[in-house]
């Protein structure tokens, strides 16, 4: 064998090495999940469903912060400059805020939902107070609504319904956090109005992006702070009368969220999460979901 020869036949072994290898090689999987927001709710919200949207209003609360964030304790956006201030009146300038950048859905069927609080404003005769609206946040149809966390009594007070009036006192659990969920349109123009929130980066396992809003206090409060929330949430929803049957309600966090890109530690309300696992005692505000 020649030299010429001899590394013919090198350059062809090579050759069959590489094709082998080439043919071995597996590419990863396409990212298959679709860009998603998340946007989760924590504390005393009413969503109210209209013909053309959803309108998320809260009551002012003396010990609640109005807070936007992306699960960043260190970039927490303020939704009103005067939130957490006691000496702020109750019926303060009207602050507004829309979601932009997520696709156009068709309308939401929140009846659909088992667990959710659902209620009917010619089915248990009340009306949403504008006036009473210290917060409200214009959102589009989502594609999915999860109800989480619910809290229930005690059942160490023998009780099971959560309120005491009626037609309330037929409640026995209510959610404590909810996840929106949108398919995104444009994550250039996803943002809050009314705010300076920018998303980061999508979660790259999911392709998700969460956004946080809190109406909660962020410190462990007395339980009259539960009768004050909730006297408000009456005032907004008037004249259905929320007071609670008993102080002693429970909310522990899921096994699992069951929604991409979030995990059960994003359950948490803000004083848990701005405190290392301090609850709120006494609070526990929950959201009602408003139907014609």
């Amino acid at each position: 064998m020649n030299r010429r020869t001899l590394l013919k036949g090198l350059a062809a072994a090579s050759l069959c090495s590489g094709a082998e290898r080439l043919m071995s090689f597996v590419p990863p999987a396409p990212q298959t999940h679709p860009l998603t927001l998340n946007l989760i709710l924590h504390g005393l919200f009413a969503m109210q469903f209209t013909k053309d949207n959803i309108q998320l209003v809260t009551p002012y609360v003396s010990q609640h912060r109005y807070l936007a964030s992306s699960w960043d304790p260190h970039d927490l956006r303020v939704l009103c400059p005067d939130s957490g201030n006691p000496s702020v009146p109750p019926h303060g300038p009207l602050k507004s805020f829309t979601l932009q950048g997520v696709k156009k859905l068709p309308p939401y069927d929140p009846k659909k939902l088992k667990r959710a609080l659902v209620l009917s404003k010619s089915g248990q005769k009340f009306n949403v107070d504008p006036d009473q609206a210290y917060i409200t946040i214009t959102l589009p149809w989502p594609q999915d609504i999860v109800p989480l966390r619910f809290a229930k009594q005690d059942p160490k007070t023998g009780k099971q319904n959560i309120f005491k009036n009626p037609p309330l006192n037929t409640v026995t659990e209510l959610s404590l956090c909810q996840a929106l969920i949108y398919p995104i349109q444009n994550l250039l123009k996803l943002r809050l109005d009314g705010t300076s929130w920018k998303p980061g980066k999508p979660d790259p396992s999911y392709n998700t992006i969460n956004l946080h809003l809190w109406a909660e206090p962020d410190h462990r409060t007395l339980p009259s702070h539960a009768a004050e929330a909730y006297s408000q949430l009456g005032k907004l929803l008037s004249p259905l009368n929320f007071e609670l049957e008993s102080g002693d309600v429970t909310g522990e966090r899921d096994a699992s969220t069951g929604v991409n890109g979030m995990s059960t530690t994003e359950e948490m309300g803000l004083a848990e999460w701005l405190k290392q696992g301090e609850g709120t005692e006494g609070s526990n505000c929950g959201l009602v979901m408003v139907i014609d």
